[in-house]
This record gives structure tokens, sequence and C-alpha cells, in this order.
């Protein structure tokens, strides 16, 4: 099969690549919400787009970026700055939407090129290598040019055994994606629930038809800081010559906490001496919630998914004990929402970059209902989390098989018929 594969340029096998430019007029060309969304390189992940920060544009913005409009199946490449070569499809849900001078449109000649195999391709290890080796390669800043991308080299067979081998890997993929949005159905019930319960007072054992005010709360509520149910955990500081790229003992740090999951494939090691001389509490097990205490990811909060590695909180991540049971659920419910999230950023301190200490999170206060309430209250919501930590899990185990089947398929050491 191997010999089958021919080489060719990506301007080759493409009928686009280009990158689009920044709207003119500074932050007030954005708009809270259009029908037309504006791509940066924030928004394109490795496998995945990120809706996190999506930027909108008026129609004559877009007008004016028109010859960079995003087209279904276009691939997305980021082409500066320390995300530069994160590679992703654009969902077909984000359209209409357009590209700023960060992420580049490669668009596939679908006669030639399978865009999902172009994606897999430019997501190959030894590929993305090439990328990240072409863009250091300037004397300033990491980019690819226009020109580099044309150039760039792609190994491909037929048409037909590209659209088998993307077919494998998208089946992942798709799978992948299927869970965390049951996931996102699962959350939003617990939400649901959350605010049925202490927003709306509609919970057991509520006086029926009762109309509950700020100053009228039910028995044994009130609004008090969050350490009468919880406290925070601070993490190690271990010291730089602590890490290995491999091991069993993995550590928590700050980039690992992302849209709510604590992502531990990608972690750093410590050795067995130096984890058998660490306090017990800053272990963290499967089912923890986390918080990130320093720099831009301030203030997220992130469940630990199931797994099998001894894990450790670095320095600057917070762990949640529970005072009661069912108060690590009530708090992630609390926390996580857009209101506090901006609590937590607006207390966070510092000239070079935002920190949070420990007891400012556990001072952040909210409405708490009695102690019997929250372990009732965990009761109820707690088998919706045991599912998400199942699918978290599951996705764990089958990014671990993309991840090992990619170069094999791409480089066809796997044969497909």
């Amino acid at each position: 099969m191997k010999q089958k594969w021919k080489t060719h340029k990506l301007s080759e096998l493409t009928d686009k690549i280009g990158s689009g430019a920044t709207p003119r007029g500074g932050k007030e060309a954005y708009l809270d919400d259009s029908a037309i969304s504006l791509i940066r390189s924030q928004n394109v992940l490795d496998f995945s787009f990120s809706i996190d920060g999506l930027a909108h544009i008026s129609d004559e913005q877009a007008f004016e970026l028109r010859n960079v409009t995003i087209e279904e199946e276009d691939v997305l490449l980021n082409i500066t700055g320390d995300s530069v070569a994160r590679v992703c499809k654009v969902p077909k849900h984000i359209l209409p939407a357009r590209v700023n001078q960060h992420v580049a449109i490669v668009r596939a000649n679908k006669e030639k090129l399978s865009p999902d195999f172009l994606k897999y391709f430019l997501l190959n290890p030894f590929n993305k290598k090439q990328l990240l080796g072409l863009a250091s390669s300037g004397a300033t800043r990491n980019a690819l040019t226009k020109a580099m991308i044309e150039d760039f080299e792609i190994i491909a067979p037929n048409l037909p055994t590209q659209t088998r081998i993307a077919a494998i890997l998208s089946a992942l993929d798709n799978k992948i994606e299927l869970n965390l949005r049951m996931n996102q159905t699962l959350e939003a019930m617990a939400q649901a629930i959350y605010k049925e319960w202490f927003v709306k007072f509609n919970f057991p054992g509520a006086e029926p038809n009762h109309e509950y005010s700020v100053n009228n709360l039910p028995e044994g509520w009130s609004k008090k800081s969050i350490d009468s149910i919880i406290t925070i955990q601070n993490g190690f500081a271990f010291k730089s010559s602590d890490f290995f790229d491999t091991g069993f003992n993995g550590v928590i740090k700050i980039k690992n906490i992302s849209g709510n999951v604590i992502e531990t494939e990608n972690v750093q090691y410590i050795s067995k001496e130096v984890a058998s001389k660490l306090d017990e509490r800053f272990k963290i097990k499967s089912g923890d919630l986390l918080i990130a205490m320093t720099g831009a990811e301030v203030g997220k909060v992130g469940f630990v998914p199931n797994t099998n590695k001894e894990l450790w909180l670095n320095q600057r991540v917070g762990s949640f004990k529970e005072k009661i049971s069912g108060a690590k659920l009530f708090s992630y419910l609390v926390l996580s929402t857009p209101e506090y999230q901006k609590v937590l950023q607006d207390s966070a301190s510092g000239s070079a970059q935002p920190n949070i200490s420990a007891s400012e999170i556990q001072r952040i206060e909210t409405l708490i209902p009695e102690s019997k309430k929250i372990e009732q209250f965990g009761l109820i919501i707690n088998p919706l989390f045991e599912k998400i930590l199942e699918n978290l899990n599951q996705n764990q185990t089958l990014m671990r098989l993309r991840d090992n089947l990619l170069p094999r398929l791409m480089s066809g050491r796997i044969e497909v018929n």
C-alpha cells in the first residue's frame, strides 16, 4: 500500500489557502451576537472547535472579509503565536463565519483530497512537528506563512483510501463528541435541579405556594461564605527538576483544567522517590473538584475523570474538600456559573498575572441551605455526575486509541481495505 502513496505540495490538492484580517474599528467592531461569527486562534483547538470567546461581526464587516468566508468542510489552521499549528474543522452550526489574520482556511479540492484526511494529516504528530519547525524559523515570533503552507508536502493514497482512513478516525472523534454533548445535557439537568431548589425554592419540603423573598428565606438558609461547607487545599510546590515526561505519578497543573474537565493524559510526572515523600493531602482522586488559582484560567473549575494514574496536586491548583456530603457538587454548580466565574476573576489580584488565594475562594458568599438539604441534593444529582465521569473516562480511552492509530493510518503502516 505504501508504494501507492504519492507526494504533493498542499497547493496542488487544495482550492484555497488563506487567512483573514482583524475588522476595522477596534473593540467596537465586535458584537455581542450576530449571525456571522469571527473565528480566532483561541477557537481552534487540536481535533475540536471551542466556542469560548467566539466573536461576532456585523454584515458590513463580514462583507469586507468576504474573501475568507468559511465553507462547510474547511480545515482551520492556526498560523501565529503559541497556538500555531493547531488544527480542526469548523462545525456546521458555527456558519456563516469568517477568520481573522491568525487563522488560515485550508480548503481541500474534494476531487483529489478528503477534507477529513487533510485534517488528520496535519494532526499527525510527525507533520505537526514539521509545521512547528517551520513556524519557529522566523526572526520574531512563531508564524506560518501562506507560502510555507502551500509548499508543505502531503503524502496521500488515492481518494477512496483517504476516505476509508478518515472514516475510522472520524468514528472515534464522533463518539468523543457524542459523549461531550451527553455530558452537557447531564450538567444542564443538574443545573436545572439546582435552580429549582436554590433559586426558585421549589425543593422537597418547601411550603406549598409560599413566595419566599430575600428576607424570608426557608428555615436554616442564609447567605454566607462557602467555607461553611468546603475548604480549599493548595497544591505542592514542586521543583522544575522534579518533572519528567514519562512515569506513573502524574502532576495536575493549571494547563490541565479545560472546559470544566481535568485533562489527565498530557501531564508531567514525578519519580516514585519524590511521590513517596508527599503528604496524602496533595493526592488527587477520581471525582475530585479542582480550581485554577493563577493565570488566564483563574477561577476555572473541573472534575477529575476516572483514572488509574497516581495523580498529585501542583501549586496554584486548589482541591475542594467537603465539610458536608454533597458540598463539592453544590459548590461546582455555583462556581461554574458565569456570575460566579466573574466573581472569582474579579477577586483575583496581581500585576503580572491574576492570582486568587484559597482564603479568597472560601470567602465567596452564596445562598447556602441547611446541611441536610445539601446532602439530599447531592444524593439526587450524584448519579448524573457519575455518568459524566464515566463518559469522560471513556473519552480518555477513545483519545488514546485515536492517537495511537492516527500516525499508523496516516503513514500507511496499517492497511485499510
